[in-house]
């Protein structure tokens, strides 16, 4: 297992997390160097989401997603002028064309004739995706990412994350704290678990590293009933970097599963805790 540290009393929790040993930090970095292969779209407080995924001179926007294979992996959208059509590239693949469906201001579905595409683009920070193949679905965030001006201090950042197999899933909440100085990330996962054989709480310790507007982590979870780890891969979004997104995928009591996680910052401040 895991050594625990603790961290720092940040708004009156007391943060408990695994320490990240060096091949666990070398494995994160070769997840971040991996998810290099999309260039951020950098927030600039002027251009809108919509304006972003429909510059036709761009390649996209950036994300990632989690799936139901256990795998996370970066993506790329973007879409026409009007937004009826919608391509997305998924780790790097060639990107696939789809067609709107229906849709409204700020989301739309599209599809081809192998898969659809449901996402949002309204105008926050980022925005979720939603992605449906014969072989596999997956769900997470996109948009575009924190400038590197904008990330600095410590920060803690809260939200909530999910993810789902064949038969069984996790829904809880998240804290993690960043500092950005020395590009450490740890924090906690909890909630529950479950399954066709019943439901179960669990908790899990998070640990990470950051390089530029982008994450990488993992959680371990060890609990009476529920084991496992899932991979984290995410982006710090909009102009401040107040938003950390992205996709979760890995393997939970035996199944494959995958999904997202949402976290606004909640505090920040020039001071310093150890985060390795």
């Amino acid at each position: 297992m895991s050594k625990l540290t603790k961290i720092a009393a940040l708004g009156g929790v007391t943060l408990l997390a695994a320490c990240s040993t060096e091949a666990e930090i070398e494995t994160l970095s070769e997840k971040l160097s991996a998810a290099g292969i999309y260039e951020a779209v950098v927030a600039d407080g002027i251009t809108t989401i919509t304006e972003a995924l429909g510059d036709e001179t761009s390649a996209g926007v950036t994300g990632f997603m989690g799936f139901s294979d256990g795998t996370v992996k970066p993506i790329q959208i973007r879409t026409n002028s009007d937004q009826t059509i919608l391509y997305i590239s998924i780790d790097g693949a060639p990107a696939i064309e789809m067609a709107r469906g229906f849709g409204d201001e700020g989301w739309g579905v599209y599809d081809s004739d192998t898969a659809f595409v449901e996402l949002n683009y309204y105008p926050s920070d980022s925005n979720y995706v939603y992605y449906d193949s014969e072989d596999v679905w997956g769900d997470g965030h996109y948009g575009m990412e924190a400038p590197a001006d904008a990330l600095s201090g410590v920060a803690r950042y809260q939200g909530e994350g999910y993810a789902g197999g064949e038969n069984s899933g996790l829904y809880g909440d998240l804290t993690i704290g960043v500092d950005f100085a020395s590009g450490g990330l740890i924090g906690l996962m909890s909630g529950g678990y479950g399954s066709i054989d019943g439901e179960s709480d669990f908790i899990g310790s998070i640990s990470g590293t950051v390089s530029g507007s982008r994450m990488a982590g993992l959680i371990d979870i060890n609990s009476e009933s529920v084991s496992g780890q899932l991979d984290m891969l995410g982006a710090f979004y909009g102009t401040n970097g107040g938003t950390l997104a992205g996709g979760l995928g890995g393997t939970v009591n035996g199944e494959a599963m995958g999904g997202e996680f949402y976290t606004n910052s909640r505090f920040r401040e020039e001071c310093c805790f150890d985060l390795r």
